[in-house]
């Protein structure tokens, strides 16, 4: 029996609704990347659609002042606003799953360096908030890639998220290793 979740944010009703368009996004990629990450991702972003300060509840909510698009909030500010549709436009939920996916391997990419460094795998989900150049910088300096995230604690928090993912649903949801 999967232990009972202690942190909110892991709760069936939260991911339950867009699991599977997330592990199909996940799924597309080659070699495919890890659907509790992203889930995760998605729990950290905006309880998938359905913390405080996101509107409208839901997939297409907007949330970080009005810059943060979606289930995963790809800023339409940053490098990766091309994900993002017009507004109003149709943004399926594995459209943004795959646009959160094309962030983590950019993060993976630029950050390859640091592939056998025992906080690489922090480093790529602190990328996903604070980008590849603070966290780069984080970690050439020594310091430990939370270090430049929102909480200090980004990076620690999704893989919290994410191993508790992994507990819960071992054999029901497709969790595949990441690159």
């Amino acid at each position: 029996m999967p232990e009972t979740p202690t942190d909110h944010r892991l709760k069936e009703a939260l991911w339950t609704p867009y699991v599977e368009d997330i592990a199909l996004a996940c799924l597309s990629f080659d070699p495919h990347i890890d659907t509790a990450l992203i889930v995760a991702i998605g729990l950290r972003e905006t309880w998938l659609g359905t913390c405080p300060g996101y509107v409208p509840k839901g997939p297409n909510g907007v949330g970080d002042g009005g810059h943060g698009r979606g289930l995963f909030q790809i800023d339409d500010r940053g490098p990766f606003k091309t994900l993002i549709p017009p507004a109003g436009a149709d943004w399926p939920v594995i459209v943004q799953a795959q646009s959160a996916c094309k962030v983590v391997i950019d993060a993976q990419t630029i950050l390859t360096a640091w592939r056998d460094n025992p906080l690489f795998e922090r480093a790529v989900a602190a990328c996903y908030n604070s980008g590849p150049s603070n966290v780069s910088w984080a970690l050439r300096n020594g310091y430990d890639p939370d270090r430049v995230t929102t909480g200090k604690d980004y990076g620690r928090d999704v893989l919290m998220l994410r191993d508790g993912l992994r507990k819960m649903w071992p054999t029901r949801i497709p969790i595949l290793p990441s690159r």
